[in-house]
């Protein structure tokens, strides 16, 4: 059984190491001492909080459990001083709510932009060797980056608003990517007769097709 009581010591150092325990790998290299969250990691998901002799981390993309470490100790605070950590943990997350909140709506500017600027697809290699049709009505569409072709998806909430787009190489269909900073959950691309009274909910666009 693992033992969540590993003793470290009390500092700043230890406590990035119980951090790098979990398998947090890119802690910061700098001061992290600081009555403000600090973020780092890809995506900047990851947030400490240090002052001294206790502290938090949060993976706010949920791959790792939040820590709490005081004197060297893994989850071993008072109720006040996890109280105290908590309520600095909301204004963290109100605060990144907001900025993702501007920066989901500043890529979903650019979405639009990019996707009123590509021509609907006539004809894929991709598609083609995969023995898939090319339908009428749908999210897709065609566009070059770099001497490359690019299947082109729209991705929109239920009110239609495009919010993203996931970039697939028409060559071969394993390069793909979503436009950076963008929102990608809760999302899909249409694809057939909307006003048909049967729907089909599927992952990917070849299984879509």
């Amino acid at each position: 059984m693992k033992n969540n009581n590993i003793r470290y010591g009390n500092n700043q150092k230890d406590f990035k190491q119980a951090i790098r325990d979990l398998g947090v790998q890119d802690t910061p290299n700098s001061n992290i001492e600081t009555d403000k969250f600090i973020r780092f990691g890809k995506d900047k998901k990851y947030s400490l909080l240090f002052k001294g002799d206790f502290g938090l981390f949060r993976d706010w993309s949920g791959e790792f459990k939040d820590l709490y470490w005081k004197n060297g100790i893994k989850n071993q605070l008072s109720y006040e001083e996890r109280k105290a950590l908590n309520e600095k943990l909301k204004e963290e997350k109100a605060q990144r709510d907001e900025e993702l909140s501007s920066q989901y709506e500043q890529a979903s500017k650019k979405a639009i932009s990019i996707w009123q600027g590509l021509k609907p697809i006539s004809n894929s290699l991709y598609l083609n060797n995969k023995g898939l049709p090319i339908i009428k009505e749908n999210d897709l569409r065609l566009s070059k980056y770099q001497d490359k072709n690019y299947l082109v998806s729209a991705l929109r909430d239920n009110d239609g608003k495009i919010w993203s787009l996931q970039f697939i190489e028409d060559a071969n269909g394993k390069n793909k990517k979503f436009l950076p900073q963008s929102k990608t959950t809760g999302l899909y691309s249409e694809f057939g007769d909307l006003d048909s009274d049967r729907i089909y909910i599927c992952e990917g666009l070849a299984t879509g097709l």
